[in-house]
């Protein structure tokens, strides 16, 4: 998500300090598909990725951190800038962004309380800074073990069963196979017969083994999770 900025744009029109004569022809047009093309890569990461100041200016943030600010999160966008919700994680939060942005100090920052506890990385970017006065990358810390979709594309790919699927996710869950039988209204046999269908066709000596191969799932989106942020109503700001 960008914020269009009057100053950028003038940037981009004029020439190069200290070179004489117009700048490029096509120099906002590259600079636009460059942008796009690292809008587009973020956006297929199921992590929240924010580009900021040190101030806490939002130049970018993908989808997946609009959707996840936009729940019940310590965090949140306001007139594009990022505040925490509770008063005694502000003084965190701008002392984090401000050691990031100026002493190049990265972060893992504890924010929160309760169901909104999380953890969220402050990283300094030593890039050129593409996203105009933007030096400052804050990741958004996973709340669930796995990402559904990822769980779901995975049980694909090692052609689990519906039924399987199901028990898997569940897994992931933290649920024991005697939960998810009473949920599922079946013998415990039968949760238990799909579990070591799933081992076998995972590879997994043990459930441990099992979920140590879902832990290390890349952060996938999928298809759904590439309109997932338009379907509510969560559009990136997109320098026009």
């Amino acid at each position: 998500m960008f914020v269009t900025r009057e100053a950028d744009r003038e940037r981009v029109k004029a020439p190069p300090a200290g070179i004489s004569g117009r700048a490029p022809r096509y120099a906002g047009q590259e600079r636009r598909s460059r942008i796009s093309w690292i809008t587009s890569a973020f956006n297929e990461i199921d992590i929240g990725v924010l580009v900021l100041s040190e101030d806490g200016e939002v130049f970018y943030a993908n989808r997946a951190a609009l959707t996840e600010l936009s729940r019940d999160h310590a965090l949140r966008i306001v007139d594009h800038r990022v505040l925490a919700r509770e008063a005694r994680d502000a003084a965190k939060l701008t002392c984090a962004l401000g050691e990031a942005g100026s002493r190049g100090f990265r972060k893992l920052l504890a924010l929160g309380n309760g169901e909104t506890q999380t953890t969220v990385a402050v990283v300094p970017l030593a890039c050129p800074r593409i996203f105009g006065g933007a030096n400052v990358m804050l990741m958004l810390g996973r709340r669930d073990f796995a990402a559904p979709l990822a769980v779901e594309a995975f049980a694909r790919s090692r052609s689990l069963t519906l039924a399987e699927t199901r028990v898997l996710l569940a897994l992931c869950d933290g649920k024991a196979p005697q939960e998810i039988a009473c949920e599922a209204k079946v013998e415990i046999s039968t949760i238990r017969s799909q579990i070591i269908s799933i081992r076998q066709k995972t590879g997994a000596s043990n459930l441990r083994t099992l979920l140590a191969q879902i832990a290390a799932l890349p952060p996938y989106t999928g298809i759904l999770g590439q309109t997932f942020g338009q379907t509510f109503g969560l559009t990136p700001f997109l320098e026009q």
